[in-house]
């Protein structure tokens, strides 16, 4: 019983960082002014991806032991990598970054409070969110 309630943390804070982690990259292609437009493209990606990847392993996993499942999703990534060196133009280039400021490491934003409370309870809703999607078919 342990363990499931260990996993979906430990899916629940790495999807925290991975999160932190794009949404910077999403904020830095482009200029200032492309912001909006790329968050919004992002979340689009984002929400499609979900809906197809919600809905598309339990298919195969059904008809193929687990092995065949794992290349078949994991064929969809490399698809993706593939279209995006073959078209490079489809990916803007990063924009410019002033910062005069020191480097900071990340684990200095957990310094800062408000931060570290959203990302302590963003981990616990996607905690919730994986416990969710892990007992609804069960």
């Amino acid at each position: 019983m342990f363990t499931l309630f260990l996993c979906p943390t430990l899916i629940g804070l790495g999807q925290i960082f991975f999160h932190v982690s794009i949404h910077n990259a999403v904020g830095s292609i482009g200029d200032v002014g492309d912001r909006a437009k790329n968050f919004s493209s992002f979340s689009l990606g984002q929400s499609i991806a979900t809906f197809i990847a919600r809905r598309s392993p339990g298919s195969p996993s059904t008809h193929w032991v687990s092995r065949p499942t794992f290349v078949a999703l994991a064929s969809i990534s490399l698809g993706v990598v593939l279209l995006a060196l073959a078209f490079p133009r489809m990916v803007p280039p990063r924009g410019e970054h002033h910062d005069e400021r020191e480097k900071r490491r990340a684990f200095d934003l957990l310094k800062e409070a408000p931060l570290r409370r959203t990302l302590i309870m963003s981990g616990v809703a996607l905690t919730g969110i994986e416990l969710f999607s892990f007992y609804m078919p069960v």
